[in-house]
């Protein structure tokens, strides 16, 4: 989808549950997001670095939703609307993350991540065929900090976080429930 289409595709995002102020903040893979929605979306994908750092499960693809940070509720909000629901620890788990995806048939996902990672390798998320909604992160990134190759190794020592209102809106909006309008 190109930068153009994808501007144009989010003026119906409004009906989504989405302010205007709030759309630059969605990022798409393949499809916009009432298309996600469309399909739904049976899976969350979130990033590593908006664990705390004195988390023992950051570099983990698991969480307990302990409810100590964003990343917990965010889980705890998947596991209730039957979403599959993983940290992506690197770039390179990332890519085996949406292989296994498009493997198995997930038709669709919702995941944060920031817009300099999206911009970097939105293609090669593209390259895997499965759709998603990608939530901007709400901080610091390592971009920002110029810590890229740490990041993408998967060993960044700083903290983001996740816009959660915006992620909770994303996520009821196009998790998978049959059709478009039911509550999920």
């Amino acid at each position: 989808m190109s930068a153009v289409h994808d501007a144009i595709a989010r003026t119906g995002y409004g009906d989504l549950g989405i302010e205007p102020e709030e759309m630059n903040g969605l990022f798409s893979i393949l499809e916009p997001m009432d298309e996600v929605a469309r399909i739904g979306a049976t899976a969350l994908l979130l990033p590593y670095c908006a664990k705390p750092v004195s988390c023992e499960l950051r570099h983990t693809p698991d969480c307990t939703a302990c409810g100590e940070c964003d990343v917990g509720d965010a889980y705890a909000l998947a596991q209730k609307l039957g979403l599959e629901v993983r940290t992506i620890t690197s770039f390179e788990n990332l890519m085996v993350v949406l292989a296994d995806f498009k493997r198995r048939g997930i038709p669709a996902f919702v995941g944060s991540c920031c817009e300099a990672f999206y911009l970097k390798h939105r293609d090669e998320m593209a390259q895997h065929g499965v759709p998603g909604v990608l939530v901007d992160v709400g901080s610091d990134t390592c971009y920002d900090l110029g810590r890229t190759e740490l990041a993408y190794a998967g060993s960044f020592e700083g903290e983001t976080s996740i816009r959660l209102s915006l992620l909770t809106r994303a996520v009821h909006a196009c998790a998978h429930r049959g059709h478009i309008g039911e509550t999920p």
